[in-house]
């Protein structure tokens, strides 16, 4: 009979997964259901079982290291940089402006800064310029001098004369392709993974808890992953 149910409850795992897909680790989740493995603090766990570095987290056995300042620290035991910090000892270099400095002792391009000394470059409309002395584009902006091509709708636009995909816009003169939900789409005409969305007709699978799905997994992967949730279900 427990056969019985447990082959049942297989099926039905595997009728609501075959063509499902799930968020990124590190998305914001309601449900493991929309996770390849558990919904934890609100967040994807990654495939070990942890969240990935840098996200937020409540407790250290939520992640692979330990939960500092309440952000998972890296495999080496220090929050990634342009972490919020509240210490130097959290970072491998120091916590400069409430964010842990890159390998060069300075805050990374697109991080917030109060002084250009916390900047290889400068700082710039409060953010650290990249190497070319221009903010990085999808960097918040005030002005076209600020960026390399222009500042539209208060973004550095890239390379190419448009806002990056998945950048907030106002029209879709500012994409390269759509402004959809207010979000530039992607190259492949749907919002990248982790966009907000209000569709899934405006994510390339589906529209999860207000954000666009991740890739979506194969056939076969899909089987595994249903046949392991059920197994570790019948463990606890």
């Amino acid at each position: 009979m427990k056969a019985l149910s447990m082959l049942f409850m297989f099926m039905l795992l595997f009728v609501a997964s075959a063509d499902a897909s799930y968020l990124p680790p590190g998305s914001s989740c309601t449900s493991s259901v929309q996770c390849e493995r558990s919904c934890t603090n609100g967040y994807c766990e990654d495939l070990n079982g942890y969240l990935p570095p840098g996200t937020r987290c409540t407790s250290s056995v939520q992640c692979k290291r330990s939960c500092t300042n309440g952000f998972c620290e890296q495999d080496d035991g220090y929050l990634a940089p342009g972490t919020p910090c509240s210490s130097s000892v959290q970072c491998r270099r120091s916590c400069t402006n409430g964010y842990c400095e890159g390998e060069d002792g300075y805050l990374a391009p697109g991080t917030p800064c109060t002084s250009s000394v916390q900047c290889r470059r400068s700082c710039t409309n409060g953010y650290c310029e990249a190497e070319d002395g221009y903010l990085a584009p999808g960097t918040p902006c005030t002005s076209s001098v600020q960026c390399r091509r222009s500042c539209t709708n208060g973004y550095c636009e890239a390379e190419d004369g448009y806002l990056a995909p998945g950048t907030p816009c106002t029209s879709s003169v500012q994409c390269r392709r759509s402004c959809t939900n207010g979000y530039c789409e992607g190259e492949n005409g749907y919002l990248p993974p982790g966009t907000p969305c209000g569709s899934s007709s405006q994510c390339k699978n589906y529209c999860t808890n207000g954000f666009c799905d991740g890739e979506a997994l194969p056939f076969v992967e899909k089987l595994i992953k249903s046949a392991q949730k059920v197994q570790d279900a019948g463990c606890q």
